[in-house]
């Protein structure tokens, strides 16, 4: 009779660890990330098409050379996204194959004020290239455009509706030597902000609040780089 106790305590430890692991376990097992504070837009799959954009009036870099900076800081940046998010995120990209030559003069892009990172051309350009309708939207999948941009640009957004994110950087930080190292770090920082991540340092004078890629580490390698705990909370990563 106690053999027949002890069997059937056992067996109930082994019922209850089997719900754990089968029904709490799997409710959180494969789940997708989110954009930051917004749990309702997932980003388990990221669509990201980068386009080399020049305005009407520049003569645009050497294709070749752009491109031979741009894919590996897209592969560095795709591997540390899922890094970061423990496979619940992962990035699928892709670059438009020529040069995309701008309706416009660099000023109707620029204006007279590029502060901040030169937002009114990221709008101005993601509203063109939309207009084109050079985005190809995948069901499922949280889609973003990548603007390499042949002048003065560092922005990320997030669409008021959080159907798409848009960033823009300047080729410079892609081609020039001096942005060899911190190239990938650069564009993932701009990329986060598609994703709603605010920056974590002030905006006027260049303080970092923090020592991860949204803050000091932007301007550091990636290898060396990491996204804050507080932050892939906020994204339903932790």
């Amino acid at each position: 009779m106690r053999k027949t106790y002890i069997f059937i305590f056992a067996g109930g430890i082994f019922l209850a660890l089997a719900f754990l692991f089968f029904i709490v376990g799997k409710s959180t097992e494969g789940q997708g990330a989110h954009l930051y504070r917004n749990s309702d837009a997932n980003i388990s799959k990221i669509n990201l098409t980068v386009f080399y954009t020049v305005p009407k009036d520049k003569m645009p870099y050497d294709f070749e050379t752009v491109m031979a900076s741009l894919e590996p800081a897209l592969e560095e940046a795709s591997a540390f996204h899922s890094l970061q998010f423990v496979d619940k995120s992962w990035i699928q990209y892709s670059i438009y194959p020529t040069v995309l030559k701008l309706e416009r003069d660099s000023f109707f892009y620029d204006t007279e004020d590029t502060s901040r990172g030169n937002p009114n051309a990221l709008a101005s350009i993601t509203e063109e290239i939309k207009d084109n309708n050079l985005i190809v939207e995948k069901k499922g999948e949280f889609t973003v455009l990548g603007i390499i941009y042949e002048g003065l640009g560092a922005a990320g957004a997030l669409s008021e509706d959080s159907k798409l994110g848009s960033f823009i950087l300047s080729r410079d930080f892609i081609t020039r030597e001096e942005y060899v190292l911190s190239r990938s770090a650069l564009l993932y920082h701009e990329f986060g902000h598609t994703l709603g991540i605010p920056d974590l340092y002030d905006l006027d004078t260049g303080e970092a609040f923090t020592s991860d890629i949204m803050g000091g580490g932007r301007q550091e390698p990636l290898e060396a780089n990491y996204i804050e705990i507080s932050t892939l909370k906020e994204m339903g990563v932790l």
